[in-house]
């Protein structure tokens, strides 16, 4: 079974930089609508994908709802893949509520029914696969944030562009084990290569989680560097 990461933060808080130290041999990035990576020599890094030849390591795809197939072909077709990156998530939900298709099923229970159909193509996408997909296999999701108004004061939830229907169909970060948030140091004394974080650990406000024992348990941010994290959650489930 492969392992699912949900890495969830707002634009320019370092999501994409901290897939810098990956492995671009054994990395393959499916992206809704940005024709490279934000990171020092993406481009030679990153190819086009060709289809014919099963070559390329980074695919255009913004059609949520075939995005699964292409991971499950993807991890089939390509053994010496070990990451796969879905760079933005929630842009592949943007698109998929603006297109001409969902916008024009009209109202009432023709309305209802495209939203159901919308957490059935985001379920699938996300998450049918993964239970099929070797063991080896690291799969990113990447998201926004939300800020969320309560009594307390407000949280951060992993962004759905549907509303309500979403939340109520799929709750998002119960199917992950692993959900890291971004954050950006506003400490003047740290240097600015140090200042983007991962917090791994609710504080009340944001819903991250990592299995205990993954990082010493007074440890709340780390690095942001997605590599860390991978070295750790494999040698957590493989050593003896």
């Amino acid at each position: 079974m492969a392992e699912s990461i949900a890495l969830v933060g707002p634009s320019g808080s370092g999501k994409t930089f901290s897939l810098r130290n990956l492995n671009h041999e054994e990395t393959f990035v499916f992206s809704p609508y940005k024709p490279t990576l934000s990171i020092p020599g993406a481009k030679a890094k990153y190819s086009k994908y060709d289809t014919k030849e099963n070559t390329g390591n980074f695919m255009l795809q913004p059609n949520m709802q075939i995005l699964g197939q292409w991971v499950k072909y993807i991890a089939e077709n390509r053994p010496e893949i070990k990451n796969i990156v879905i760079e933005d998530f929630s842009h592949y939900m943007t698109y998929y509520l603006m297109s001409a298709d969902f916008r024009g099923k009209g109202g009432g229970k023709m309305a209802y029914s495209r939203f159901e159909e919308f957490a059935h193509d985001a379920y699938t996408a996300l998450f049918a696969n993964t239970p099929y997909l070797r063991d080896d296999l690291m799969i990113i999701y990447i998201f926004h944030d939300d800020h969320v108004e309560n009594m307390q004061g407000g949280f951060r939830k992993i962004r759905v562009t549907a509303g309500k229907m979403l939340d109520e169909k799929i709750d998002l970060p119960s199917y992950f084990n692993y959900v890291l948030f971004s954050e950006v140091s506003t400490d003047k004394d740290v240097a600015v290569k140090d200042r983007f974080l991962f917090r791994i650990v609710n504080d009340g406000y944001t819903p991250a989680k990592l299995p205990p024992g993954l990082y010493d348990e007074d440890v709340e941010v780390v690095n942001n560097d997605i590599v860390d994290v991978l070295q750790r959650i494999e040698k957590y489930n493989f050593s003896i």
